[in-house]
Parts: C-alpha cells; structure tokens; sequence
C-alpha cells in the first residue's frame, strides 16, 4: 500500500481493527455464508441445509429469508458484502426458487 493511502489510526481498538486487516502469510480457512434469497422453496432450503452441514464449523447460516439481498442485480449486493464482512465469510451459498420454467 502506498503511503498516501494507507490509513493511520489514532487509538489502541483502531490499530487492532487495522492490524487484523492487513495481508496474512498464512491465510485463515474460508468460511461460507449460507441465506435464503426473497423466495426460497421448502425444497432449496433442505439443500441449503444440507450444504452447511456438510462445513459445519466453517460455515454460518442465516435463517430468515433475506429479500433485500439480490447479489447479480445492479445496486442491491451492498447488503451481501455487508453481511460478507460481518461475519468473515469469503464464500457465499444463496437459495431462490422461482415457477418460471
């Protein structure tokens, strides 16, 4: 990082907060993220489940559905990269299910 963007904190909680971020030589294992879009099937949630099951301690599943996440449309994967860094997940598992054919 260069000089003029690298950010200086100013108290002890703030370098610890930038000292966690920094670059690792050993990256931690990837955790993955598990939620219901705004119209989930009883179906797709069983598989999604299933799919936190199977990395159970790596993984961390939300259980209400989330209509205000829509990661591929323009504007709205705000709330995704929110939800992402709060809990540390690099990986993400989203369920939807609509009738269209």
């Amino acid at each position: 990082m260069s000089t003029a963007t690298r950010r200086v904190a100013k108290t002890k909680r703030g370098k610890r907060v930038l000292h966690s971020r920094e670059p690792k030589q050993v990256e931690g294992p990837k955790r993955l993220l598990v939620l219901k879009g705004h119209a989930t099937s009883q179906l797709v949630g069983d598989v999604l489940g299933d799919l936190a099951s199977m990395v159970r301690p790596l993984s961390h599943r939300l259980s209400r559905k989330n209509p205000e996440i829509m990661p591929f449309e323009a504007g709205k994967e705000a709330g995704l990269e929110r939800l992402a860094s709060k809990f540390e997940c690099s990986l993400f598992a989203l369920g939807n299910h609509t009738k269209k054919p």
